[in-house]
């Protein structure tokens, strides 16, 4: 799926909730290995997935969200 706001690997805020809310498995694994990367990205997944979990697809908010707190920690 092509997302109209990633540029190369640059997530914007945008593209991060356009890949959570209407992603597919393999563009859930390309953030999670750019997450792997960039405490950066990380904190922009937390603060879009925190800013969601009342969203109707709200289960995917809490999985991003739990994700990058966990590797935010450390």
């Amino acid at each position: 799926m092509r997302h109209r706001n990633i540029d190369d690997t640059k997530y914007s805020l945008a593209a991060i909730d356009s890949v959570i809310e209407r992603g597919q498995r393999r563009d859930w694994a390309l953030l999670q290995l750019e997450m792997k990367r960039s405490p950066d990205l990380c904190r922009k997944v937390f603060d879009i997935a925190s800013h969601n979990l009342e969203h109707p697809y709200t289960i995917r908010y809490h999985y991003w969200y739990h994700l990058a707190k966990e590797r935010l920690k450390g």
